[in-house]
């Protein structure tokens, strides 16, 4: 009996799986090959993080006060180091996270 069950059980599987497999190659064929800017993978990156150790509430919230902050923006990040540390950015970014929290 507990045989016959299994053997069902696989029968089914390759079955569902016989099937998904066009619908998702099909998918992947279809979708358009646009290539995601540096911006765009940077808000990527962040929100991983931020998703990472916090609920996604809080880092979608956390996502869109970088974004109002404009601290993901291109021009942001294509300063020299220098410029970075001069600016004193990091009790920027602290100051404002204080502020709106």
């Amino acid at each position: 009996m507990k045989t016959s069950l299994s053997v069902r059980v696989c029968k089914r599987l390759e079955r569902t799986v016989r099937r998904l497999c066009p619908l998702i190659e099909q998918q992947v064929n279809t979708k358009s090959s646009s290539p995601w800017s540096e911006n765009d993978l940077r808000r990527e990156l962040v929100a991983c993080i931020l998703g990472s150790q916090v609920r996604h509430e809080m880092a979608t919230t956390a996502l869109e006060r970088l974004e109002q902050a404009q601290l993901l923006h291109d021009t942001w990040w294509s300063g020299s180091r220098d410029t970075f540390e001069s600016k004193g950015i990091i009790g920027d970014v602290v100051d404002y996270v204080d502020k709106v929290c």
